[in-house]
């Protein structure tokens, strides 16, 4: 078996476990308690984008929010606003400018009161956006891709080696007739 098809898809198993992990987390967010909170900061994040090329490479900006909450009369802050999106609440403004325009318009400013879902077991594991999002599954289908492609490696190329030294066996019985 190679080593390197081999490597691609032990990658491929780590990705698709924690992808399960986080996929079967975020669908059992929706079932979470929710508790009151308050929105303590709501900023806008720049990120130079990371397309192939170095030269297209420009800022992005998203939107990221803390807020506050309450368990047990425990006080608690948290960041994250969904499982799969991490804490950017909206991104992918090419400019800043757009980016402030739908704070502004958001229910998400200083201030407002917001619903967080908080893990039963884990009070600080909490998310404003319960579910699974399209975000969510990118492990899972890298590690299904890490896998196909490690095993197309292992295997097929294996398969090629093994017929390419058949024929070449068979051409030096030829000639040594």
């Amino acid at each position: 078996m190679n080593k390197i098809g081999m490597g691609f898809m032990v990658l491929g198993g780590v990705f698709l476990m924690i992808g399960a992990w986080i996929t079967v987390t975020a669908f059992s967010s929706q079932f979470w308690p929710t508790v009151p909170g308050t929105v303590t900061e709501a900023k806008v994040v720049g990120q130079i984008s990371q397309v192939g090329d170095a030269l297209r490479r420009h800022l992005v900006y998203s939107i990221e929010v803390t807020y506050d909450y309450q368990v047990d009369n425990k006080q608690y802050q948290g960041k994250r606003y969904s499982l799969g999106s991490g804490y950017t609440v909206e991104g992918g403004f090419n400019e800043k400018s757009e980016a402030r325009a739908w704070l502004r318009d958001s229910d998400f400013n200083n201030g407002q009161a917001v619903t967080v879902y908080v893990d039963p077991s884990d009070p600080e594991n909490t998310v404003l956006s319960a579910g699974i999002k399209f975000t969510t599954w990118i492990p899972v289908i890298m590690g299904l891709l890490l896998l196909g492609f490690g095993y197309w490696m292992s295997f097929f190329l294996h398969q090629r080696v093994l017929s390419q030294q058949q024929h070449q066996a068979q051409q030096y019985q030829k000639r040594n007739q």
